[in-house]
């Protein structure tokens, strides 16, 4: 279960990549092999929606069944006419957001002999909020998953 806490009015989008089969992220996007997001793509999106933004979270799960969220990649400003991403790819109008360790890129890299789990999610921007590259990634998450009716996000999908 994704630790994205939606209300009930929110409308799910498939997101999808043709680059992971079963559970396992292939090498090539982790650290060891090019370090890139794997190519990605969605449905279509609520016609309020004025923008996407993307994130891949690793996902610490904790004893007493608690989870917490790094945010190791976060991009916003995705035109939602776009259903898709090739790997790697920044989209025209589209910036990447600083990551919880507080660098502007994508990386996965899990310690060497352990396995962790990581999740990619779409969030729609509602119309009254709007991304900035000074706004960092955990923030904007955090204020999507807000269950605010004025700033969560009106769709969103996980893979």
């Amino acid at each position: 279960m994704s630790p994205l806490a939606a209300p009930a009015k929110v409308a799910f989008v498939g997101l999808h990549s043709s680059a992971i089969h079963g559970s396992r992220l292939p090498a090539l996007y982790t650290c060891d092999g090019r370090d890139i997001p794997p190519p990605l793509t969605w449905g279509a999106v609520p016609s309020e929606v004025h923008e996407l933004a993307l994130f891949a979270l690793a996902v610490n799960t904790r004893e007493a069944g608690q989870s917490s969220l790094a945010v190791v990649w976060a991009m916003a400003g995705v035109n939602p006419a776009l259903h898709h991403l090739s790997a790697g790819e920044v989209p025209p109008g589209a910036f990447l957001l600083t990551t919880t360790d507080g660098q502007r890129r994508y990386s996965i890299c899990p310690p060497r002999g352990q396995t962790k789990s990581y999740e990619f999610a779409l969030l729609a921007l509602p119309s009254r909020a709007s991304a900035t590259p000074a706004i960092p990634g955990v923030s904007l998450l955090r204020n999507l998953a807000a269950p605010s009716a004025e700033t969560h996000a009106p769709a969103e999908g996980v893979l």
